[in-house]
């Protein structure tokens, strides 16, 4: 059952990203990001690259930008 779950959601993934570089562009990159990102990212054959701490670093960044303003 988990790896229909696995199988899924990368395959899921990969339309998702095939439909959204149809509308926006091919050269949109797609990035995986989150903890548990790499359980499927293995998987996912539209993914230009993974960072799973993307959101943090973002975060971290909006926080000392508005700290030093």
């Amino acid at each position: 059952m988990l790896s229909g779950v696995i199988y899924g959601f990368s395959s899921l993934t990969d339309e998702l990203i095939t439909r959204i570089r149809k509308a926006v562009g091919k050269d949109t990159r797609a990035v995986a990001t989150g903890g548990n990102v790499n359980l499927i990212s293995k998987y996912c054959r539209r993914l230009n690259e993974v960072d799973t701490n993307l959101t943090l670093k973002g975060l971290s960044m909006l926080y000392f930008n508005k700290k030093n303003t």
